[in-house]
């Protein structure tokens, strides 16, 4: 299990250089899971010979992101919860403010 890849390095590298780990791995034999929040890290499981699957896990409730059921579902997030947790701090994002 891999959490986080190469986490603090820049995108561009972060991606070329988890895909050539992850091509390692499975050329040989490796079964495990990536952990992520990274979009294009995910888009590694669309690479037919990495044989990835996306699933994630996360709140359905609007009103409390951190509402999680703690049950993987299949595909990647369809929505992000870090705009609602700044708002929950009292800490409105930028696009808050552009848009009063």
């Amino acid at each position: 299990m891999i959490d986080e890849i190469l986490s603090g390095t820049n995108s561009a590298d972060r991606r070329q250089v988890a895909e050539s780990v992850l091509d390692a791995l499975v050329s040989a034999g490796a079964v495990g899971l990536l952990s992520t929040h990274d979009s294009a890290l995910a888009a590694l499981a669309e690479i037919s010979r990495l044989r990835g699957r996306n699933f994630h896990m996360g709140s359905e409730n609007p009103d409390d992101p951190l509402d999680f059921d703690y049950r993987l579902k299949p595909g990647t997030v369809r929505h992000t919860n870090a705009l609602a947790i700044s708002r929950m701090m009292g800490i409105p994002a930028m696009s808050d403010s552009l848009q009063r």
